[in-house]
């Protein structure tokens, strides 16, 4: 797995937004995006590093100091 994985910035911008607790509801609301619009980026972050949910994402992403 690629140590520095290519976000986009989108999708910094969402898992930046799920790291402080919102909901796919809030984070599509503010971003004015639809649910299903979140719910891929929230996907395509947790298969780029290499995690297996949305809390190890948040983790994995500090660690790499993404956030």
């Amino acid at each position: 797995m690629d140590s520095n994985p290519i976000l986009s910035d989108r999708e910094v911008e969402v898992m930046d937004l799920i790291s402080q607790g919102l909901t796919d509801k809030e984070i599509s609301a503010q971003l004015l995006l639809s649910s299903n619009t979140v719910k891929t980026h929230r996907k395509n972050i947790i298969f780029k590093l290499g995690c297996k949910n949305a809390c190890a994402m948040v983790r994995r992403a500090f660690e790499l100091k993404l956030l």
